[in-house]
């Protein structure tokens, strides 16, 4: 999600550093328009919460429920890149 999100801020010359700054340009470019999916979009957003709890969290992993949820996001996901 984080590298076609970022594919498609390139199109329009924006190159965000942070994850967060990625996350906050989409939503802007993207979704407040009403280009973008908000579903998806906060599934996009709750993929960067699990991600960050898992890499500085207290939780050694994501249990396999949220796991498959973010998976199946992440096909949608690209799909509505594309």
């Amino acid at each position: 999600m984080f590298l076609a999100a970022n594919a498609l801020l390139s199109k329009k010359d924006i190159y965000p550093r942070t994850h967060r700054d990625l996350i906050s340009q989409f939503g802007l470019e993207f979704v407040k328009d009403g280009t973008f999916n908000k579903e998806l979009f906060d599934l996009f957003n709750r993929a960067q919460e699990d991600r960050e709890e898992v890499d500085y969290g207290l939780l050694p992993g994501l249990n396999k429920k949220e796991a498959e949820i973010v998976i199946n996001g992440d096909k949608k996901f690209l799909e509505e890149c594309n």
